[in-house]
């Protein structure tokens, strides 16, 4: 196992660990730029890793080569989906917004289905895998358990409300009179949405 084959595993699976049990609202926010947090950063790493062993003879540039033979009509699939993003920047009546859109898309969601065949490849790796989805979803539940006793957000103190988008995300989620736990994600529905992911 070669030294960059051990850093795209520990950066993707730490880069899962954090999004799943680091609040996206729990960063650092400059006047005109992206929040700054923990994942963000974990993220980043990540991406220059990827497009480092796409340039480079890599396990992970044969991985990928590999799953584009044999699942032709999937990864087509997927670059017209891209093909369309990008026609869609070029016709927008607002370019640099749509362009700052598809950046972030890409390097926030685009990047999970490379990783996602790379790990799962390989039966160590698949496992690694698992076992962060399975203990993560665990630490969640935990989290989200005691915020529906305490009827609250337990980020709330570590955070300043001054922010909307802030202050949107540790808002009491309530429906009817019952409150709806969101754990470390800044809505019920995204952690209802990755319990039921990480629960396969």
């Amino acid at each position: 196992e070669t030294l960059l084959s051990r850093l795209l595993l520990w950066t993707g699976l730490t880069y899962l660990v954090l999004s799943a049990m680091w609040p996206r609202y729990v960063a650092l926010f400059l006047p005109g730029l992206p929040s700054i947090n923990a994942q963000r950063i974990a993220n980043l790493l990540l991406t220059l890793l990827v497009v480092y062993a796409l340039f480079v003879p890599s396990e992970f540039r044969r991985t990928l080569y590999a799953s584009i033979e044999r699942h032709k009509w999937m990864w087509g699939a997927f670059g017209l989906m891209v093909l369309m993003k990008v026609l869609s920047v070029v016709v927008s009546a607002s370019p640099f917004g749509s362009l700052y859109q598809l950046i972030n898309e890409s390097y926030v969601h685009m990047i999970c289905l490379p990783l996602g065949v790379y790990m799962a490849a390989d039966a160590g790796r698949l496992r690694s895998m698992s076992k962060v989805f399975y203990w993560t979803l665990v630490a969640t539940a935990i989290i989200g358990a005691v915020e529906y006793l305490v009827k609250g957000n337990l980020f709330a103190r570590f955070v300043d409300p001054s922010n909307d988008y802030v202050a949107w995300a540790i808002s009491n989620k309530m429906r009817g009179a019952s409150y709806r736990s969101q754990s470390t994600f800044g809505h019920p529905l995204v952690f209802g949405e990755y319990a039921v992911l990480a629960f396969c």
